[in-house]
Formats: structure tokens, sequence, C-alpha cells
């Protein structure tokens, strides 16, 4: 560990235990019995601040308790209760859509139809060497020439599984053998291009109405939250 790094462990830790001294609980809260290790503890060993997946995972384990705790244990009548359940459950399963949901179908599928992905085969007569550290060094190639530029083959993920032709690095390599070449002298590189500018900005045009349905599903999910969030406890 760096000390640049384990100087900014200690300032974390520090400005961490000023955030939980802020959030400690009053005497009187702090008195009730709560086991949230059996609740919270299988949920929260994994959770972490690495992107806002996190975040968004953590609210709705949340909200899924919440559900949970009022639909046992509330002692209100059920023709009050069961409307605020049922927005409770469309915001846990909006979430989990957010979460789960390709939202990039339309625009992968075509991007596939009309983008021609290609396999660069390169042979390198030179390489050289550069030390990273003590004990590692990154290998790169100074002098490349471009032998082939093959189309990749049209595979799904699953016949690229079964067959270890990943992304046609086999069929290149192949290739590469076929014509005479030693493996050790080929480097693959991976490129492509649209068969048609217009439909370049077709695909532009579908990826901006997925990111907008994408927003608007994020906003109603925070939204259903932020109207409801005072009367989902029991």
């Amino acid at each position: 560990m760096s000390r640049s790094f384990s100087k900014k462990q200690k300032l974390f830790n520090k400005k961490l235990k000023e955030i939980q001294k802020a959030h400690k609980p009053g005497k009187h809260e702090a008195r009730k019995p709560y086991k949230w290790k059996r609740e919270w503890g299988p949920f929260i060993k994994y959770d972490a601040d690495w992107d806002g997946d996190y975040l968004l995972d953590l609210i709705i384990f949340k909200l899924e308790k919440m559900y949970l705790e009022l639909d046992i244990f509330s002692n209100e009548i059920r023709e009050d209760l069961d409307p605020k359940l049922k927005v409770l459950k469309e915001t846990i399963d909006l979430g989990k859509k957010i979460q789960t949901f390709d939202y990039e179908t339309e625009s992968t599928a075509f991007s596939n139809e009309h983008m021609i992905h290609y396999v660069l085969i390169y042979k390198h007569t030179k390489t050289s060497t550069q030390k990273v550290g003590k004990k590692f060094s990154l290998q790169y190639y100074k002098d490349e020439e471009l032998l082939y530029k093959m189309p990749r083959p049209k595979t799904t993920l699953e016949e690229e599984v079964k067959t270890g032709d990943w992304m046609g690095s086999k069929t290149a390599m192949k290739w590469a053998v076929d014509n005479g070449y030693d493996p050790k002298d080929i480097h693959l590189a991976y490129g492509a291009e649209w068969d048609d500018q217009k439909n370049h900005d077709v695909w532009i045009k579908i990826l901006q109405k997925e990111g907008k349905d994408l927003q608007k599903d994020r906003d109603m999910f925070f939204k259903n939250i932020s109207r409801n969030y005072r009367e989902w406890w029991w």
C-alpha cells in the first residue's frame, strides 16, 4: 500500500466516524431492540460504493423489506393498506426493471445489422519492452504491417463459447497460418464500419430514444419514493 493511499484511507476513516456520529440515533431509538445482523447482514456485507448500481440495489432492498413489514405487521385495514402496497410494489418492480432490462436492444440489433465488424490481422516485425515497476514489464509492437482486414464471423456468444472462436480470433489465426505466417508474429485488433452513414445517424436517434426511456423510468422510480415514502411504515 502506497503512502499516498494510506494517508487517504486515514482521512476517509476519520471523516466516516464524523458521519457515523452525526447519524447515530438518540437514546430513545438506540434502546429499541433491533436484530440488524439477521435482517441486514447477508446484504450489507457485500455492499460497496463502486458505482451507482450499488446505491440502487441498496434502495430496492430497503423497499422490499419495508413492503414485507407492512404486509405482515401492519394493523391498518386492508382497504387502506392495499393501495399503499400496490404503489410500493410498482416502485420495487420498476427499480428491478432498471437493474435488469436491456434498454439498448433495438440499437444493438440495428448496429449488428448495419455494421461490418473486422478482425485486423497485423504482422509485427519489431517489439519493444518497457518496465513497469520492479516486477512487471509491458511489451508493445513498434513496426506493424496490416495483412488482412477480415470480416468477423457473425456468430452468437453461445457459438463462440462452443467453438472457442472469440470475436473471430481463431478464424483469423487460421487464416494467418494457412497463408504461411508464424502465429508468433501475428497481432490481432478489431474494428467496425457502418454500411452507410445514414444508418449511423438512424442508430444515434435510436440510442437517444432508448436513453430517454431509461431516464423516464429512473425519474418515475424516485418520484414514487419522494411522493410516498412517508407512508411506507407500520
